[in-house]
């Protein structure tokens, strides 16, 4: 994973890397049970399925991250949470019989947008299952036209 930054010294606004950014070591090393492939492999699988990636973020005492939890997005519900002093955005995590209510900054969220609604996700599933169910409508419609004789439904030819 490369980590870069729009350079400021050059006009053109050219990219360069960050080799010691804070969010690589941390992708490098998201937990004490996952090594970087699983991790990835867990975003790329959420992102192909769902569109959205969620993970949990473990802060130390000073509050900078420490570690990365990757959550199943169908477990997760975004919701205005309730605490003592304040009403906050944030999301709870519903699975395995528990609830978990999450502040927003303490989750890792990014989507890859729907450019017809980019306010939805975009699942890499979700289209192939929608070229799937056209296909599968053209084979029924043209197996009822042939069953029918080759005369188009409706058509009411004597």
């Amino acid at each position: 994973m490369i980590v870069e930054h729009r350079g400021s010294s050059s006009s053109s606004g050219s990219w360069e890397a960050e080799p010691g950014h804070p969010f690589r070591r941390l992708v490098m090393r998201p937990n004490s049970e996952m090594t970087q492939a699983e991790f990835l492999g867990a975003w790329l699988a959420s992102e192909e399925v769902c569109g959205e990636i969620f993970a949990e973020i473990d802060r130390d005492q000073r509050g900078r991250p420490e570690a990365l939890w990757s959550l199943d997005p169908t477990c997760i519900l975004s919701a205005h949470i309730a605490y003592p002093n304040s009403e906050m955005e944030g999301w709870i995590w519903r699975g395995y019989g528990e609830e978990v209510h999450l502040l927003s900054r303490d989750v890792f969220y990014t989507l890859r947008r729907d450019p017809q609604a980019p306010w939805l996700p975009l699942a890499a599933l979700r289209v192939a299952l929608g070229s799937i169910e056209a296909d599968a409508m053209q084979t029924a419609f043209v197996r009822s036209f042939f069953r029918n004789s080759g005369v188009p439904s409706g058509a009411g030819i004597d």
